[in-house]
């Protein structure tokens, strides 16, 4: 909703709440590891709602949809690399900004808008628009705004989720309140975090009263990692075993830096905690890597 506003494609409020709608439907691909379905439908349902709300319902060009949905899914794919490249260099010099919310707000700004800049030439020269290395570096800048005003939104939105969740941490006494989900969301959101993905998930085990005992990752299907834990005779044995929704399609680093943030919050066993696991998944030393909270 916000690039067809800062294009002013948006003709009423009903258009505005559709293209909405699209963008709400496309995140929850993504954020269940669905990126390029994610992408497709950014692309594909642009092109719908707005040919159908400037030329009617029964004038839409399929042949359109079906062009910007792909031109949507090699873009992300494309910006997803660029956006990797420029993730380490951009959290640095982000990093001593101490509010969250603006830190946040400034690295996806800066990291959108220069994929967006970079794209944005790139297929200007490539299609051979006309004014040549002048009207190219205009559409790149054009898609550096875009990508400044998606990723200022972006940034202030995981941004208030990760304070809230940082705020949630503090209350000790809370601890078995937590949503393993709401960490996992906030893991993948951060700036810290590599892109990536893959056949993993992160799962917890709980006792019978209902609290967490055991955090584990697994790249298998997960039921066949619990029935070895159920059979295996240890104290895990009698725990019940879930999969952490949001999970499952994630690479191996981030299935570890998940799994560490949820270890740091309930505690390893000889550590004074409440977990049967034995070992961190990643070194104390390469934490702060990650952006992981201790």
């Amino acid at each position: 909703m916000a690039v067809n506003l800062f294009e002013g494609n948006v003709k009423n409020i009903w258009h505005g709440a559709a293209l909405f709608a699209a963008g709400a439907a496309a995140g929850e691909c993504a954020l269940y590891g669905q990126v390029g379905l994610s992408a497709i439908a950014v692309g594909a349902g642009n092109s719908i709602i707005n040919q159908g709300f400037t030329n009617g319902w029964s004038n839409i060009d399929w042949g359109q949809v079906g062009i910007s949905g792909t031109m949507s899914l090699i873009t992300s794919a494309i910006g997803g690399q660029i956006g990797g490249y420029f993730a380490k260099p951009l959290g640095v010099l982000t990093s001593n900004i101490p509010n969250t919310v603006l830190r946040n707000v400034a690295y996806y700004s800066l990291c959108n808008s220069s994929a967006g800049f970079i794209l944005g030439t790139g297929f200007s020269l490539i299609n051979g628009n006309e004014g040549g290395i002048g009207g190219a570096l205009k559409s790149g800048l054009e898609s550096a705004g875009m990508g400044l005003v998606t990723g200022a939104i972006s940034g202030f939105g995981s941004g208030i989720q990760e304070q809230r969740l940082q705020k949630t941490l503090s209350i000790q006494y809370d601890i078995n309140k937590i949503q393993p989900e709401d960490i996992a969301r906030q893991v993948l959101t951060s700036p810290e975090t590599p892109f990536g993905s893959g056949t993993n998930s992160v799962y917890i085990g709980r006792d019978a009263n209902g609290n967490v005992r055991y955090v584990g990752i697994t790249e298998r299907n997960p039921q066949l990692r619990f029935n070895e834990h159920l059979n295996s005779g240890a104290e895990r044995s009698n725990l019940r075993f879930d999969v952490v929704n949001g999970t499952g399609a994630l690479s191996r680093i981030q299935a570890r830096i998940i799994e560490q943030r949820l270890i740091n919050i309930y505690g390893l066993g000889k550590n004074g905690g409440q977990l049967y696991n034995k070992i961190n998944s990643i070194s104390p030393d390469n934490w702060y890597k990650y952006g992981i909270i201790q």
